[in-house]
């Protein structure tokens, strides 16, 4: 058909879930309900319906016709319920389809048949249209990938509300990484700084998304010839001991769950460049005449490779050489 390999493993993916072969034509026309489908629907539900059009109980007789009545609103409401189940599933599909239109790398694995079946189970009563996007992100992102997001995380995404979605979306600019280790640093005045507040950190502990049950401290180890990194997507912060000796620092942190780091991975990641700018100082501060910290700009971070450019943004303190005299 002339369709991409990312399209086509879509199709094959989605065919796999619903149990018929999901045609480009449907992918195109998403979320129209036709009055074939209502009918074919109605029918099979009518043919599944052995109900009696009596009922005996005692002295309780019920009228013939307006039995006949209450199965045909019956079967109206469980169509309507398939059809918008339905509806949803192809808005997911759609939101899918348009990210691996433009893919340029696509796995051969094949996606998993359990995994399709719980996201499509999943994804039946997402009605919400920015929900229905991030669950999009999720499919696509496992055709793309195999294995790329539990079916924990599915099933944390499934409990999720709008507003709970909204919340983890208002922390990801202030998420820092180190070492692959995504956390929300913790300082309680820089949070206030910047509105998050910690009933809305524990509102998202309890959706499984980041861990508040006590302030987990990160004691990297630093030495004048040791580093650590600390990064965004936007700048990376180098910390670096001043003495021979190797010293510990601590950074009070709320750490993303692995659902947390998973949808972390499908958000719209903003970076605030003056948080991480008050975060840095703040650690050099709190470590005064232990470290020095200099700061770059990222040109891109490609899987675990992270390019920079070597011109300095900002230094903690200001001058070392000044400092050390």
């Amino acid at each position: 058909l002339g369709l991409s390999q990312p399209i086509t493993k879509l199709i094959e993916t989605v065919s796999g879930g619903i149990g018929k072969l999901y045609e480009p034509v449907h992918i195109k026309k998403i979320a129209k309900a036709k009055a074939e489908e209502i009918k074919l629907i109605s029918d099979a539900m009518e043919e599944c319906s052995v109900i009696p059009t009596q009922y005996n109980d005692g002295n309780l007789l019920l009228n013939n016709t307006d039995w006949n009545e209450f199965v045909k609103r019956t079967q109206g409401r469980l169509a309507f319920q398939e059809l918008q189940k339905q509806n949803n599933i192809e808005c997911v599909i759609s939101q899918a389809y348009n990210i691996l239109e433009n893919a340029e790398f696509c796995s051969r694995e094949p996606v998993e048949q359990g995994w399709i079946t719980r996201f499509f189970d999943s994804v039946a009563d997402v009605s919400d249209e920015d929900l229905q996007k991030l669950w999009g992100k999720v499919l696509a992102g496992e055709i793309k990938q195999p294995k790329l997001y539990s079916l924990r995380t599915l099933e944390t995404l499934k409990n999720l509300s709008k507003y709970e979605a909204e919340l983890f979306q208002k922390i990801v600019p202030y998420i820092v990484n180190t070492s692959g280790n995504l956390f929300l640093p913790s300082d309680t005045e820089i949070l206030q700084k910047y509105n998050i507040l910690y009933g809305e950190i524990m509102r998202l502990d309890e959706c499984g998304l980041i861990n508040s049950g006590g302030l987990i401290s990160l004691n990297p180890t630093i030495s004048d010839t040791k580093h650590i990194a600390l990064y965004n997507n936007s700048k990376i912060a180098f910390i670096q001991g001043l003495n021979t000796n190797e010293e510990k620092i601590s950074i009070g942190e709320y750490r993303l769950t692995r659902a947390g780091k998973e949808l972390f991975s499908i958000t719209d990641e903003t970076s605030n460049d003056e948080y991480f700018n008050d975060l840095v100082e703040k650690i050099a501060k709190t470590n005064s005449k232990k470290v020095h910290i200099i700061i770059h700009q990222i040109n891109y971070v490609e899987r675990d490779r992270i390019n920079y450019d070597d011109m300095i943004l900002c230094e903690f303190p200001a001058k070392l050489e000044e400092t050390s005299k």
